[in-house]
């Protein structure tokens, strides 16, 4: 009965969850690209020795994605605490050469429990 009145009434069908949620990242964020092919990293460990002191481990990471049969790769660095258990991360985009920055507060952030992927905006 209340189906009918609201088509009766000629208000829109509601849309489903996947439906809802597409138009919400599309009006949001723009037009999604496909997934990537493939996806795969490697990494170069103790690319300094006792980093901040001996708090964190310094890695250089490579992400590799295969999109539209092209490679490519992206070079981060992760300084990880060396204190056990699961650490939350800052994700920080660094727009001078140096690899760490002495401007990055990343012994702060190891500091307090947080490991940091950073990415230099120039070439290694």
């Amino acid at each position: 009965m209340f189906l009918d009145e609201l088509k009766k009434r000629n208000v829109p069908r509601l849309k489903s969850r996947a439906e809802m949620l597409e138009l919400l990242q599309r009006e949001e964020y723009g037009c999604l690209p496909k997934a990537p092919e493939s996806f795969v990293w490697e990494a170069e460990p103790g690319v300094a020795d006792n980093f901040c002191a001996g708090k964190a481990t310094l890695e250089k990471l490579t992400f590799r994605v295969v999109v539209n049969g092209k490679d490519f790769a992206f070079p981060v660095y992760l300084a990880a605490p060396t204190a056990e258990g699961a650490h939350p991360f800052f994700v920080h985009i660094n727009f001078r050469s140096d690899v760490p920055d002495r401007y990055m507060p990343t012994e702060e952030l190891i500091d307090n429990g947080f490991a940091v992927l950073f990415r230099s905006a120039m070439r290694m």
